[in-house]
């Protein structure tokens, strides 16, 4: 119902019309996809409870469906928020055998599947402290060979001691359900945020919607996090977020912004550490900073016709990167790009054994418009711009 003039509204009730809830649940229903795992209150809840409606999301190109429920022991205090799993709680678990009471609480477990930056689960039947029942959290480091001992990010400052019972669970992509819980950062990996909310000693105080109308995408397959692959030369490359499409004109990928500030453009951010994720290490002289490939189909798998890269190109340091660009093609009856361009801080290279510039041109004369450093040629002379509007030529003949 955006304006006053668009003629496929929903069905509007008239104050004669008899069966007013027939009409008025037809909408519900029809608006019932933009009302998906919204703030419930209809069902009065407890002081600390979040109650919530169920929707459909896509995970994985899997259409899933999950139901309304409640969030209850909400931590008092603090700012929370509530998540939709994009990704999937494994049924497969962990059973905890300590729970740490600290800024970054510790996890101990007996058996350990879980690496660092994985996200995880823990499960309601913890029975203290309450607050961690349907916690997700992400591991940010392990110690221990068994018992393991899980750090995270929860934050379980002023709660009660763990006693007993408990299970976490890892998020995965293979099988699992689709799970809503609560952590205590915003923008929590592979979560999609939906509410943030303010507690205080025994009950919710505010509450933000962050609900976002979800992409639409038509005629088009798009998968974030999961197990979409293209066979590259022979070889499966999975891809964390894979768009496809049919028919044109099309994008496949893209951004946008809109500001007042000059250098805010549309930007797409390609970064590398040595180490890992938990440990960052700095890059070494000769490491591929951000690559750009373009491929193709073959008729047997996708054969690739190009790339680009940034390359380390020296000893990098604080505040120091030296890099070079490179741009590479493939040549006809081959898959291997050969680097033909190159810049560096120096200056720009052409690896090859000729420059080609397609078009003659012939300057008016020598003072014709111009900036230092362009070239030209006719069928008669090479022509040099040595300094703003001022050509020098020299004269070009044919030999034996």
């Amino acid at each position: 119902m955006a304006n006053s003039t668009v003629t496929n509204q929903l069905t509007e009730i008239t104050s004669s019309q008899a069966q007013k809830e027939i009409t008025a649940n037809a909408n519900f229903r029809a608006a019932s996809p933009s009302m998906s795992f919204a703030r419930n209150d209809i069902t009065a809840p407890a002081a600390l409870t979040w109650n919530y409606y169920g929707g459909t999301v896509e995970v994985d190109n899997v259409i899933t469906t999950t139901a309304a429920g409640s969030i209850t022991n909400i931590p008092a205090n603090l700012t929370n928020t509530i998540h939709l799993e994009l990704g999937r709680v494994s049924a497969t678990t962990i059973a905890i055998t300590g729970f740490s009471i600290a800024a970054a609480a510790q996890i101990t477990v007996a058996t350990n599947t879980f690496l660092v930056g994985d996200t995880g689960y823990l499960s309601t039947a913890i029975a203290t402290p309450l607050q961690a029942q349907g916690t997700f959290f992400r591991v940010t480091a392990i110690s221990g060979t068994g018992p393991y001992i899980l750090t995270t990010d929860i934050v379980s400052t002023g709660w009660s001691a763990w006693t007993s019972g408990g299970t976490i669970a890892k998020v995965t992509h293979n099988g699992g359900t689709v799970t809503v819980g609560k952590t205590h950062v915003l923008h929590h990996p592979v979560c999609k945020p939906l509410y943030t909310l303010t507690t205080g000693a025994s009950t919710i105080t505010a509450w933000t919607d962050l609900r976002k109308p979800d992409l639409f995408i038509f005629n088009c397959s798009l998968s974030i996090n999961g197990d979409r692959k293209a066979k590259v030369n022979g070889t499966d490359y999975t891809g964390k977020i894979v768009s496809w499409y049919e028919g044109t004109p099309g994008v496949g990928l893209g951004c946008g912004s809109a500001s007042n500030t000059a250098d805010d453009g549309a930007a797409i951010f390609g970064g590398r550490a040595r180490g890992s994720l938990a440990a960052l290490a700095i890059v070494q002289s000769g490491d591929t900073l951000r690559s750009d490939y373009a491929v193709g189909f073959d008729s047997t798998d996708f054969a690739i016709g190009g790339h680009t890269k940034f390359i380390v190109d020296g000893t990098p340091g604080t505040d120091d990167m030296p890099t070079r660009y490179e741009v590479a093609v493939s040549n006809d009856g081959s898959q291997t790009p050969t680097t033909r361009f190159t810049i560096k801080s120096s200056g720009p290279t052409f690896n090859s054994d000729n420059i080609n510039i397609a078009t003659a041109k012939t300057p008016s004369s020598a003072t014709d418009t111009g900036v230092a450093g362009q070239v030209c040629w006719d069928a008669d002379y090479i022509y040099v711009c040595t300094a703003t509007n001022t050509w020098k030529r020299t004269s070009i003949a044919t030999w034996p």
